[in-house]
């Protein structure tokens, strides 16, 4: 499972990778340390 924190720096550094694997693995998760849900296209 992948778990993207959208404040990480590796995600703020760089995210096309991240939302790549995310797109294909997950499109839609919860990300419980904001209490939001998030959907990738």
């Amino acid at each position: 499972m992948v778990y993207c924190n959208p404040l990480m720096p590796e995600v703020l550094e760089g995210p096309h990778p991240i939302y790549k694997q995310l797109r294909d693995e997950i499109p839609a998760y919860y990300v419980e340390e904001f209490d939001v849900e998030e959907f990738d296209r």
